[in-house]
């Protein structure tokens, strides 16, 4: 049953959301961070940060995925195309509408007979769970999504890899880590049930495919020797960030369950409620069918790959901090299971009626992510922070060259990176760097800039970006805030508000002064 009702339900839905969504949703603190080191691919040929003027290359993020997108911008660039308040996210949602092409695609190749109400289990699936909220932000996973998407049509029904499929399976497994986790359980698992059945007959093909699936990670192992020292300086820094949030996503899954109970009021306590709803059904239910499969399940040529899936899915749950985009992570592992091990879905649907009761109860239910958001934006639309308003006021203010602005808050940067850089000059300054993921001379150096640089700025061409709750006011109408780490303690004298919404504040300052910490950073004199 190939109804074409189902499959126009979910692409109508998905694409509707996220056309929407490319207007309205505000950048995000991730959209800021994996901009800016794209743009270091973009302007420099590596990944990275600014310390002022000065490049510093950055390791704590994915380098695959942040060189594959600087290369986007850098396309972006050579076109003279302008970026305005939206380029940011362009090739982001690219991908995002890519995805239900490659899982029909997927779906077409295994389950011929009913592919279309697949696809729309699976899209309402995503959208009831924490892939959706995650899947606008530039970030990783949808593009890694899509890869494993692509490399599951390719394998269709065949019990053993090609090299193509391995190839593609290993450039998922480099976007993020863990997606090099689900690759690496994936291959591994392969190797050993095709050692079970076919032993080592043919050889060769073993030989080619596991180079196909090597292959990237060695370019990416490459890179990493040559830059050993940052690599294992930055790295080991993150992984000691996230070491210490095990076993606590659970935890804030369970707390979201309790939408009544949200400290910020109702609508924030559904909006984050539904998908822990969803999340921990989905969970239950893929989980549920993989032991209900069993050993029939490990014996079928197409789906056997349930089992690492299904693995890899709870571990990144229990054992990593819950981050937005780690929970859409398994959302979509759980939801990728539960669609392919389905029991006849067809079956739901008899007659007529009935389908156009499904895709149309469908077709709602992927619109509730963008309900909540366009609601907000519908009901006070000039409180929130958006991309467009954003841009309007400070596009104009940037066009002198001269002009920076500093800011401790990442998102107020992708809506303006028309005005990143200008023959070198930084003209956009992020100033919020982890001394978990930087060397201490590079601490050093962001220290000795903000007490030399931004003490000296011109205060007639120097804007600040601010995050509201983050900031404190003095008696004497004064604003302070950290740099993270509490590397340095900036303090300004507030004379002209430019921007404002409910979050955020860029302003201009009468006076700036600095005071750094220096037992965690100290600033060597020059000699």
């Amino acid at each position: 049953m190939n109804s074409k009702m189902f499959i126009v339900a979910g692409y109508g839905a998905w694409y509707l959301t996220f056309l929407l969504g490319f207007f309205i949703l505000a950048p995000s603190t991730d959209d800021g961070y994996y901009v800016i080191a794209s743009l270091g691919t973009a302007l420099t040929g590596n990944p990275g940060f600014w310390i002022g003027d000065n490049f510093a290359p950055a390791f704590f993020l994915p380098t695959a995925f942040t060189y594959f997108y600087g290369l986007l911008l850098k396309l972006t660039m050579i076109l003279d195309f302008d970026f305005g308040p939206f380029g940011f996210r362009f090739y982001q949602f690219l991908f995002v509408l890519l995805l239900p092409v490659c899982s029909t695609l997927m779906l077409r190749r295994l389950f011929p007979d009913d592919h279309g109400i697949r696809l729309l289990l699976l899209l309402i699936f995503l959208s009831l769970t924490y892939f959706v909220q995650s899947a606008a932000t530039v970030r990783p996973e949808v593009l890694g999504a899509v890869l494993f998407l692509c490399f599951l049509s390719l394998r269709g029904k065949n019990a053993t890899y090609g090299a193509f499929p391995a190839f593609l399976l290993a450039l998922c497994g480099t976007v993020h880590p863990n997606f090099t986790l689900l690759a690496v359980v994936v291959f591994g698992v392969g190797l050993i049930r095709n050692f079970q059945q076919f032993r080592l007959n043919n050889l060769g093909q073993w030989v080619i495919t596991t180079t196909a699936f090597a292959l990237p990670f060695a370019v990416i192992g490459i890179y990493y020797v040559i830059n050993l020292t940052d690599f294992q300086q930055q790295t080991l820094g993150r992984a000691s960030i996230l070491s210490t949030d095990a076993w606590t996503a659970p935890a804030v899954v369970w707390k979201n369950l309790w939408f009544w109970d949200n400290d910020a009021g109702i609508a924030y306590g559904l909006f984050s409620g539904y998908p822990a709803f969803g999340f921990l059904l989905i969970m239950v239910i893929s989980t549920t069918l993989v032991f209900y499969r069993g050993a029939h399940l490990w014996d079928h040529a197409g789906l056997w790959l349930c089992w690492p899936i299904v693995f890899v899915q709870w571990i990144v749950f229990l054992l990593l901090p819950p981050f937005l985009p780690y929970l859409a992570f398994s959302s979509f592992l759980a939801s990728l299971i539960v669609v392919l091990l389905w029991p006849e879905p067809h079956l739901w649907v008899p007659n007529r009626r009935l389908k156009w009761t499904l895709a149309s109860s469908g077709f709602a239910l992927c619109l509730v992510f963008i309900v909540f958001q366009g609601g907000k934006f519908l009901l006070v639309p000039r409180v929130w922070l958006t991309p467009a308003g954003l841009h309007s006021v400070m596009s104009p203010v940037l066009q002198n060259t001269d002009t920076k602005l500093y800011t401790s808050n990442a998102r107020l940067i992708p809506p303006l990176i028309d005005h990143f850089s200008e023959n070198g000059n930084i003209q956009l300054n992020f100033i919020y760097l982890s001394p978990n993921c930087l060397q201490s001379h590079l601490l050093e150096r962001a220290n000795q800039h903000a007490l030399t640089v931004l003490t000296k700025s011109d205060l007639q061409k120097t804007y600040w970006g601010l995050v509201k709750h983050n900031s404190n006011q003095t008696e004497e109408g004064a604003v302070s805030f950290v740099t993270k780490g509490a590397q340095s303690v900036i303090t300004l004298i507030p004379a002209d508000e430019i921007y404002a919404d409910k979050g955020n504040l860029i302003i201009r300052a009468s006076s700036v002064t600095v005071k750094t910490d220096e037992q965690i950073c100290p600033v060597r004199e020059k000699r």
